[in-house]
């Protein structure tokens, strides 16, 4: 009986040391770990390790009344406290899991939006979220929606770097494509927030609007290049516009226009 209690505790993952206390225990307690060894033939150098073990597993109490004593927990309660405890490693390992997926896989997704309304939604909920930075390119038709949040984005301390596509008539001094008066049906644009979130695609009100939505940095950063180049371009030429193309010639004619 005492051999098949041991061969229990010992398929729940315990020790035979481990298990040979235990049991010894539940026969008679409480027992200091000086007799327990005796007793049990475990090493007196290693008992205390054992009992230490069985303490924090909630398998033993030490009792101390002038001498240190130990003494089992009953079976059932000791189960009990395994079954709570297993559970709750088990959901930390879970909650720890996912964690650690998000983090190494999450960035890389890549999300389909489709519908206008989607694309504004997500954008907007972009713009409120963001804490530092917004570099977007964007048809004067399609950042209209957005005003209002550009301007709590604004007011909060965010620095708005945004190129508007078209003659743009509203409250913020955008840099512009005065010249782009021919609005295309699908206007693609591109935006980055904390130079983290991606938001780019097409807007259409014929229902061709499409969009990707990524934290992915393969993705962010060539958008982060072409639109900071594009803002330098334009402050170039606002600057310097009319002595550069009179210094390096007609060649320049096309490329102002465009920031005109």
């Amino acid at each position: 009986m005492f051999q098949d209690a041991v061969d229990g505790m010992m398929a729940l993952g315990f020790t035979r040391d481990e298990a040979v206390a235990y049991c010894t225990l539940l026969e008679d307690s409480p027992m200091s770990g000086y007799t327990l060894s005796r007793k049990t033939g475990i090493l007196r150098s290693h008992i205390y390790e054992v009992l230490n073990r069985l303490y924090y597993s909630g398998c033993v109490t030490i009792q101390n009344d002038g001498t240190m004593e130990f003494a089992a927990v009953p079976y059932e309660q000791m189960l009990a406290g395994l079954r709570r405890t297993a559970e709750e490693n088990r959901r930390e390992a879970v909650k720890q899991t996912c964690s650690f997926l998000t983090g190494a896989k999450q960035n890389n997704i890549i999300r389909n939006i489709y519908e206008t309304e989607n694309v504004n939604r997500a954008m907007r909920r972009l713009v409120d979220s963001t804490r530092d930075c917004i570099c977007m390119k964007i048809w004067n038709r399609d950042v209209q929606p957005l005003e209002q949040a550009l301007h709590d984005a604004a007011q909060r301390g965010v620095a708005l770097h945004i190129i508007v596509m078209g003659p743009y008539t509203g409250t913020f001094p955008f840099f512009c494509y005065d010249t782009m008066t021919d609005t295309p049906e699908a206007r693609a644009f591109s935006a980055l927030f904390d130079y983290r979130d991606v938001l780019s695609g097409t807007i259409s009100d014929s229902g061709g609007t499409f969009c990707i939505s990524s934290e992915s940095r393969s993705l962010g950063m060539p958008i982060a290049i072409q639109l900071l180049f594009d803002l330098e371009l334009m402050e170039i030429y606002r600057e310097d516009g009319e002595t550069m193309t009179e210094k390096y010639g007609a060649d320049l004619t096309l490329l102002r226009k465009k920031y005109e």
